[in-house]
């Protein structure tokens, strides 16, 4: 969720709130504590309403992955106000429970609690930083960008069409030590290049694709680039280990196949602007890992800080 700039206006009242709050409880705790001439802790009243407010705040910061299950649930409010909540209710947190538990932190499973407790924010204030940055830089340095989930099939779309690119300008691909040409759905969608530029109408779902480009005289050194170096990348992106997922090397070794073989310079321009797309596509997988990885690391410390919670609350009544 986006908070800078012109979309903090819909959080303004949020952190107003929060941060009201949020004075008024260490302001009261350190009244109440210079009240009582010492640091009060959990155990009193001060603590222990302190203790109560941030663990159920907890709880509802909890709550938000369950209500992902259940977004058809249109009586539990809307998914955004839900969000901006655990945001803002979930920095709150902070002040409720360091009052709560006071200078000093006992022992071992307040210490462990409370170590939890501050990963958890700090990987959701990660996280945030993230959703604020990546999709900006996504939209900026990846033109080329897809749907996530699509993203293989259409680099395959791509690979495909420099296939066709190759036997249309250099001939069958079906030669001694080469592999079988795979067969090719006509239905799946299929792009058009002309001087590196998308064109074309879509006709019956797809785009049909038309190389206007004339056989050429160096056909074989252009054939065995494609084979060796092109088609494994346009393959399997940055997994083939290829040396043109590396944009410099990739300018550099297209400059010297342009300057050797200058027939097949419309012919390399293409294959060039195809994996350059390629790489777009490896770049976006690792943003958008970057995105979401951080959940990995959230969503585990928060069901551990739940489960400690209960131990702590718990110890505390009984023990």
């Amino acid at each position: 969720m986006l908070i800078t700039g012109k979309h903090f206006a819909a959080h303004r009242a949020w952190a107003i709130a929060v941060l009201l709050a949020g004075t008024a409880c260490v302001v009261g705790y350190v009244l109440a504590s210079r009240h009582a001439g010492r640091w009060l802790i959990g155990s009193s009243n001060v603590g222990l309403a302190l203790g109560i407010a941030g663990g159920l705040l907890i709880t509802f910061e909890f709550l938000i992955w369950p209500r992902k299950w259940v977004r058809g649930w249109r009586f539990l409010g809307r998914a955004q106000t839900w969000l901006k909540a655990h945001i803002w209710l979930g920095l709150l947190t902070v002040p409720l429970i360091v009052c709560h538990a006071g200078p000093r932190w006992g022992g071992w499973l307040t210490l462990t609690l409370m170590t939890i407790f501050f990963l958890v924010i700090a990987s959701g204030i990660v996280g945030l930083a993230l959703q604020q940055y990546v999709p900006r830089k996504i939209f900026n340095s990846i033109p080329a960008e897809t749907i996530y989930e699509q993203i293989q099939s259409v680099a395959q779309s791509y690979s495909d069409d420099a296939r066709k690119l190759i036997e249309k300008t250099c001939g069958s691909l079906i030669e001694d030590g080469d592999v079988a040409v795979m067969e090719t759905d006509e239905r799946r969608p299929a792009i058009l290049f002309e001087n590196d530029q998308i064109v074309g109408n879509w006709a019956g779902g797809f785009y049909e694709t038309v190389v206007a480009v004339p056989s050429l005289a160096d056909a074989l050194p252009v054939k065995e680039f494609y084979r060796v170096e092109v088609a494994p990348y346009l393959d399997a992106g940055r997994k083939s280990g290829s040396s043109l997922r590396d944009p410099a090397i990739a300018a550099k070794r297209f400059s010297d196949m342009r300057q050797r073989f200058a027939s097949a310079e419309p012919v390399l321009n293409q294959l060039n602007g195809i994996c350059d797309r390629r790489r777009q596509f490896d770049l976006q997988s690792r943003y958008y890992w970057l995105l979401h990885g951080w959940l990995l690391v959230h969503l585990p410390l928060s069901a551990a800080l739940m489960l400690l919670m209960i131990v702590h609350i718990v110890s505390a009544l009984f023990y």
